[in-house]
């Protein structure tokens, strides 16, 4: 079988739990438990740029000590579930409006809120997304095209009673793509 893919790390914390869970499968797990500076260094060589930069002076410290503070480091930085929430709604609602027939922009929106979704349900911060403005700003996003058709979407879910949602935004983006 061919050897796993090693991810790297640049410091995006949409990233993180990817990163962090590829890491402890095919290096952390695998390594001795005992082996903390095989681990430090494998985890300086797989993080880059800004990720390496928070945490290559942990190499100076006791092994033991460095490998957990470069961890902890990660985590606070970019690890922590409201610092992802916010990397995600900032993703999805300040990015550039997309312009009539570019598909490939579309696809992409849809597969960035099947992500978004994803990771911030597993993290129990799927209320961000949820909200009000964020799903406002989310469609503003969208060609007038698709705003006009989603208006007619979002029109038909209040007849039935009920306030349009995030999974509502995500279905109909996913449909139009």
């Amino acid at each position: 079988m061919p050897n796993p893919e090693l991810l790297k790390f640049d410091g995006d914390p949409t990233r993180y739990l990817l990163f962090m869970a590829n890491f402890e499968a095919h290096m952390e797990n695998r390594l001795n438990p005992t082996d903390d500076a095989l681990k430090l260094q494998y985890l300086i060589q797989h993080c880059k740029g800004e990720a390496r930069k928070l945490i290559e002076f942990c190499s100076v410290l006791d092994f033991s000590a460095g490998y957990q503070k470069a961890k902890q480091l990660l985590l606070e930085n970019y690890g922590r579930p409201h610092v992802i929430a916010r990397t995600y709604v900032n993703k999805l609602s300040k990015g550039q409006r997309l312009k009539s027939g570019d598909s490939a922009g579309l696809v992409m929106l849809a597969h960035d809120l099947k992500e978004s979704r994803v990771v911030l349900n597993h993290l129990k911060y799927y209320s961000d997304l949820n909200n009000f403005d964020n799903t406002a700003k989310i469609i503003e996003r969208l060609p007038f095209d698709l705003q006009k058709r989603w208006l007619q979407f979002a029109a038909a879910i209040e007849g039935d009673r009920r306030e349009p949602s995030f999974e509502d935004l995500v279905y109909f983006v996913q449909g139009e793509a």
